[in-house]
């Protein structure tokens, strides 16, 4: 999004495109917690809504380009991506799970979610906000939930593992 365009936007200027949605939008939805033990192991979700007007393709792109997928930092390195595992239409969404594990350090942590579609750009250069998540972890001792998903975990590894990156559009 060029800087002009950004002013009218922080203006609240009608958009000289007619109101068409850009090319790369998302909204993002999560349950990444705000505090949590150091060291614990919990399951997260995330769902990307693709509110753009170019579908979102699993592998490459029927135009040749790269796939899309969902980036995560944790201040600024990179701690993880996520491919699309379907394809996901504008107005659609999808929903990626996986089990994360807190840093062993206690301290504030940013998270941040970013989408890419690769060999072409970041949708954040098109105007896109990444979604930010601080993140306070703490010396406090793990819950008695927490300590259950480490034994079961530990226990049930291939479980565990054919879980991750259970998806769905709604």
């Amino acid at each position: 999004m060029s800087l002009l365009a950004r002013l009218g936007t922080l203006l609240g200027l009608p958009r000289g495109d007619g109101g068409a949605p850009p090319e790369y939008a998302v909204e993002y939805d999560h349950n990444l917690p705000e505090r949590i033990p150091a060291g614990t192991r919990f399951v997260g979700w995330l769902t990307l809504a693709n509110r753009g007007s170019r579908t979102w393709e699993a592998g490459i792109a029927t135009d040749g380009t790269g796939p899309f997928e969902a980036v995560m930092r944790r201040d600024g390195d990179v701690a993880g991506s996520f491919p699309m595992p379907h394809v996901v239409p504008p107005g659609d969404s999808v929903t990626l799970h996986g089990w994360f594990r807190a840093p062993q350090r206690p301290g504030r942590y940013e998270y941040t979610v970013e989408m890419v579609h690769h060999h072409v750009t970041w949708f954040a250069e098109r105007g896109a906000e990444p979604l930010r998540v601080a993140v306070e972890v703490t010396a406090d001792a793990p819950t008695a939930s927490a300590r259950l998903l480490d034994r079961s975990e530990d226990a049930l590894a291939l479980a565990w593992w054919t879980g991750i990156g259970v998806s769905w559009s709604r």
